[in-house]
């Protein structure tokens, strides 16, 4: 209902933005001037504008509704750029207009050559952000937790989360990100929710793109949650409709999965290689809407030997504390996009305690010592655009008078943390920008133990 009442809004602000351009573009040259041109330029950009109607609206034929929809996609990002480049420049004119009243702003040079600039950097930016949807960006994290596993110390995970596969994420995307998987030879793979873009009909091979995805190399398989999106929902320029016949579950996505061997988790926890757990948690947003319910993280882990190591995969990072509290020590979330674009992050980072970068939470004590823990919170730093991946890791049973205490205390001062055991962390966000994350861990306590882990790991679902 949103999108409704914003739509006098959208109207005006494309009204605004056409007049601006065409005024502009008369002043350049008497040839803009034309009657003519200036219907056919109109024309096209009401096209680019409605758009997103349209998509939505014509369904058929199938390649021409594809077409309407990548159109739709890649002109929401202009089209927040145009809008603030237009009006910051009309602003900075109004100050300059009442303030300084410098002679050589109201020249007709003045105009071509302001409008010059902003054309420049509105294809700048448009160009830059296409490109970059394949610019695989790094950066690492080395996660400590004070838990012995036995035979091994470290864990290499790679999280993927917010892909959207659907009318401009496909196959394509889909190599890209196996490639990169496969190069960091993790030990497990996540996939934290927003797999599709609410259509199925969206992928244009998924027989291929699943086939794709099945070659990820991973010692321990790969994991899924649902995400938001993870539904079949008519989807508006972001904002989605309640479906009449409220038929959301789509059984070709959970197909999807199985064709592309990735394992979902629905509020099930998975004991893997009797060495650490991993629970993947229901989608609140799904939930509501399939009138459905999820357990809490406390129930979750209610049977679980807390001295393993215990990783959550939720689509949504919310309930950080709760999940803190529950004894679970890794926390694997997405959604949040870190707005996708600036300046988005700004709304996301007053929605979501903490929708990019890591969050350090005070110590929770409880009755049992065994959770009484620091709660970090670990997100991409250099978000830019459209998906923001974030984990949470809650070490518990810091050991102060350990001799090593100064020497992590100086590795990692963020953190204030004495680990003993390491849980390493690739984080993928892939879609527009691609920022990705790459963890990788190294145990500089001699003293533990370096024993192989076995290549074939034992499952084991708990209910």
């Amino acid at each position: 209902m949103l999108a409704i009442f914003l739509a006098p809004l959208y109207i005006l602000i494309n009204i605004y933005i056409v007049r601006w351009m065409i005024l502009w573009m008369g002043a350049c040259t008497h040839l803009f001037q034309t009657p003519l041109f200036r219907v056919c330029f109109a024309g096209v950009y009401i096209f680019l504008a409605s758009s997103l109607l349209t998509s939505f609206l014509i369904r058929k034929p199938p390649a021409f509704h594809r077409f309407l929809k990548n159109t739709a996609n890649y002109f929401q990002g202009t089209f927040l750029y145009i809008l603030i480049i237009i009006v910051t420049t009309d602003l900075t004119r109004l100050l300059l207009k009442h303030t300084l009243h410098p002679d050589w702003l109201y020249t007709r040079k003045s105009f071509v050559l302001t409008g010059a600039i902003c054309t420049l950097l509105i294809i700048g930016i448009s160009v830059y952000g296409i490109l970059n949807q394949w610019n695989l960006k790094t950066k690492t994290y080395d996660l400590k937790v004070d838990k012995q596993v036995e035979g091994t110390d470290s864990l290499k995970i790679v999280l993927l989360a917010d892909i959207h596969f659907g009318y401009s994420i496909g196959e394509k995307n889909a190599e890209l990100l196996v490639n990169a998987i496969n190069a960091q030879k993790p030990d497990l793979v996540c996939i934290a929710g927003d797999i599709f873009d609410n259509e199925y009909e969206g992928l244009k091979n998924p027989e291929k793109t699943a086939s794709t995805l099945r070659s990820i190399r991973s010692r321990y398989g790969v994991y899924a949650c649902w995400g938001n999106h993870d539904l079949n929902e008519p989807i508006l320029a972001g904002f989605t409709f309640r479906s009449a016949n409220k038929d959301y579950d789509d059984p070709r996505m959970t197909q999807f999965l199985k064709d592309a061997n990735i394992r979902l988790l629905n509020d099930e926890t998975v004991l893997i290689d009797d060495r650490f757990y991993l629970t993947g948690r229901k989608d609140p947003s799904r939930c509501r809407k399939m009138d459905d319910t999820r357990k809490s993280p406390s129930q979750l882990t209610k049977s679980l030997d807390l001295r393993r190591p215990v990783i959550f995969m939720d689509h949504q990072p919310g309930e950080l504390d709760e999940v803190a509290s529950s004894g679970a020590d890794l926390d694997l979330c997405g959604h949040t996009h870190d707005g996708q674009l600036f300046p988005l992050n700004i709304i996301t980072s007053l929605v979501w305690e903490n929708s990019c970068g890591y969050l350090k939470k005070g110590t929770c004590t409880t009755s049992s010592p065994q959770v009484s823990a620091y709660g970090v919170r670990i997100c991409e730093l250099q978000q830019t655009a459209r998906s923001a991946p974030s984990l949470c890791i809650f070490p518990r049973n810091l050991h102060l008078d350990s001799p090593l205490l100064k020497y992590f205390q100086h590795t990692f001062p963020s953190l204030g943390l004495l680990p003993t055991s390491t849980l390493s962390v690739t984080v993928f966000s892939p879609l527009r920008a691609y920022p990705h994350l790459f963890l990788h861990t190294s145990v500089p306590d001699a003293a533990t133990p370096s024993c192989p882990v076995p290549a074939s790991a034992a499952f084991r679902t708990l209910s």
